[in-house]
């Protein structure tokens, strides 16, 4: 299994924390899992493989993003990366245009987490100019996991395969 996305533990956020919830859980249950990343060009932790024996059992591969417009790390090595990864599965954290492109360009089946509605208008603007990309994204993905029932509405998921899979909250945490 493979996930996509910006950025991964010990980045602190939402997405981050979901998908370390979700990756070493599919390791406990048996499973080679791996996660592919940007980090900044100076990142102390260094490039490539950062934790290549895992992390948690989770093998977490760090590619260095040289700028991030609007919020986005753009970085040529992580779609080269991509392609070096063996994968039965990929589960692409959206939105993040880059990793939505790797799925896309890949055969490797794919599942599309959709985490956030685009709600700002400068995203809005660049989600209008994306939308014929993104429709061939979604129609693409095995299905389209959302966290809520209104997600599952949302205006840029309009027919897709969507499931409602509530996330999963570590209660351990706070008690």
């Amino acid at each position: 299994l493979l996930h996509l996305y910006k950025a991964y533990y010990p980045v602190p956020g939402g997405i981050e924390g979901h998908i370390r919830m979700l990756a070493e859980g599919q390791v406990a249950a048996g499973h080679q899992v791996a996660v592919l990343v940007t980090c900044s060009p100076a990142d102390p932790q260094g490039f490539r493989e950062t934790y290549p024996s895992g992390l948690n059992g989770v093998r977490v591969i760090r590619c260095p993003a040289r700028f991030a417009p609007a919020s986005t790390p753009l970085s040529a090595e992580y779609l080269r990366e991509f392609a070096r990864q063996e994968a039965d599965l990929v589960h692409v954290h959206s939105p993040y245009p880059p990793a939505e492109l790797a799925a896309l360009r890949s055969q490797i089946p794919y599942v599309l987490s959709y985490h956030a509605e685009v709600t700002r208008a400068a995203q809005r603007i660049i989600m209008a100019a994306y939308s014929p990309f993104w429709s061939r994204v979604v129609r693409r993905a095995r299905r389209v996991l959302v966290g809520s029932p209104a997600l599952a509405s949302a205006r840029w998921l309009r027919g897709a395969n969507t499931a409602v899979v509530p996330y999963a909250v570590d209660t351990d945490r706070f008690y």
